[in-house]
């Protein structure tokens, strides 16, 4: 509810989040395979996240509550 952890198999560079409209409501950098963003500040609902590693970059849904 509060934090989104975010594992890798490869070195995390970046993790950007968008609400469901596709504004960016967050951006952490990482250099690391594990990274844990706050995601207190945002209302419930449905977002997704871009995750970059090196040249790889994965997206996915979430759903905050």
């Amino acid at each position: 509810k509060e934090q989104l952890f975010v594992q890798a198999n490869e070195n995390i560079t970046e993790v950007h989040l968008f609400d469901i409209a596709g504004r960016e409501v967050l951006s952490q950098a990482c250099h690391s395979n594990k990274a844990v963003l706050n995601i207190s500040h945002l209302k419930n609902g449905i977002y997704f996240a871009r995750i970059l590693m090196g040249e790889n970059i994965t997206n996915y849904k979430f759903t905050k509550q």
